[in-house]
């Protein structure tokens, strides 16, 4: 994914770490990881041209319900973009 600005890119790491961390090693019982969704359906939006914000939105969109991470952090550490498109998909 070609993010239009560094500071894009730098946020997305930001995600809290130890949510991300319980994330990545969490199967489903399809035995599937957890984070390959999410991170398929943020691939697949910036190949079809979406921009950052909605590729980002595509990546965090459960995070609200399956996590600690809750739509006032994500409006802080992503922009109200990414909020309200994620606060929209909810």
């Amino acid at each position: 994914m070609k993010l239009k600005k560094p500071i894009e890119a730098r946020k997305l790491i930001l995600l809290d770490f130890g949510t991300l961390a319980l994330l990545i090693f969490q199967m489903r019982v399809s035995g599937c990881p957890y984070l390959q969704r999410y991170v398929e359906a943020a691939i697949l939006l910036a190949a079809i041209g979406e921009n950052a914000t909605v590729a980002v939105a595509g990546l965090l969109y459960d995070t609200v319900d399956d996590s600690s991470v809750s739509i006032d952090y994500i409006l802080k550490t992503f922009g109200a973009g990414v909020a309200e498109l994620v606060e929209g998909i909810r």
